[in-house]
């Protein structure tokens, strides 16, 4: 049971799932078997990075990794895989030291989430509500971004499908 607390708190068993879904991605492009993956497979390994306890460094690769694969499949995103995928970056990248990157990320998957048309509820409640550390990410430098990314240029319709009440928005 210790060893499997460790595995949880490092990230290993997540590593471990995406090694699985890799496995999996190969057999199926080879047409080695009649297994192959499925949209749950994906959203379930973003789902546990993001909410797990695990917050180092490779917890964001496997996350990362995951959502390109996803990307890369036949199955389609969805505004849970963004939100997911956010949680991750707020949570492995907490601390001042990662701010610039930490923003880059942010902003990156936020336009690709409003291009794909899925910026929902979660997502920007995720982004004004925290969770909030006392340094690095912290509600002031929640309102800085959120404020960087709410005066781009107004949304076309379909970007925020999902977000049904204008009233989250931050601004």
């Amino acid at each position: 049971s210790e060893e499997l607390h460790s595995q949880h708190s490092s990230g290993e068993s997540i590593e471990k799932a995406w090694g699985l879904l890799q496995e999996l991605i190969e057999r199926e492009r080879q047409e080695e078997s009649n297994f192959g993956t499925a949209p749950d497979l994906f959203n379930t390994i973003l789902k546990t990075a993001a909410r797990s306890k695990a917050h180092r460094e490779n917890v964001l690769n496997v996350a990362q990794s995951t959502f390109c694969a996803m990307r890369a499949s036949r199955f389609r995103l969805t505004f849970q895989s963004y939100t997911w995928l956010l949680e991750v970056f707020l949570k492995v990248l907490s601390s001042a030291n990662d701010d610039e990157r930490r923003a880059n990320l942010i902003t990156e998957v936020f336009q690709q989430c409003c291009k794909d048309g899925l910026l929902s509820r979660p997502f920007v409640n995720r982004l004004i509500d925290g969770p909030f550390y006392n340094t690095g990410w912290t509600k002031q430098e929640s309102v800085r971004l959120c404020t960087e990314l709410w005066t781009s240029p107004t949304f076309p319709p379909g970007w925020t499908r999902e977000l049904k009440d204008k009233s989250h928005l931050p601004l």
